[in-house]
């Protein structure tokens, strides 16, 4: 993920400073989000998506094409969460189960449902992959 956002900043002629002010970061913290020391939060990464109207995915570096948005997609993290506890249903995982399949405690997952710890990027793509579904649909559900 690192390489895409520097390259995606770079194509879009953005200075690291631009980019961090539109998240509200300082350009060091920016800086750190390029080179993989610390991690976009999902309302970050949602916010540069609309920004550069790309898909998360891409900007992800998940996919290698990089399909133009139509339009400004709004985030609600509880339709979010809300979603991620339908899919477990849907594919009737345990806290357990799931919480194996993407490498983390099943408290994390109970706390992540109860909206009192947040997803990191990299289980929100493991997420994603263990219901086959891409990042975008599991942002933004239906």
């Amino acid at each position: 993920m690192k390489l895409r956002l520097k390259i995606i900043r770079k194509v879009n002629n953005y200075t690291q400073s631009d980019i961090a002010s539109i998240l509200g970061v300082t350009q060091r913290t920016y800086s750190k989000y390029e080179t993989g020391e610390l991690s976009l939060k999902i309302e970050q990464l949602v916010e540069l998506s609309n920004f550069y109207k790309l898909t998360t995915d891409y900007i992800l570096g998940i996919v290698s094409d990089s399909p133009k948005l139509e339009s400004i997609r709004k985030f609600d993290y509880d339709k979010f969460i809300n979603y991620l506890r339908y899919l477990r249903f849907e594919h009737n995982y345990s806290q357990k189960q799931l919480a194996n399949l993407v490498n983390c405690s099943p408290s994390l997952i109970s706390m992540i449902e109860l909206k009192r710890s947040g997803v990191q990027l990299d289980m929100l793509i493991s997420l994603a992959n263990v219901y086959g579904k891409t990042v975008d649909d599991v942002l933004f559900s239906e």
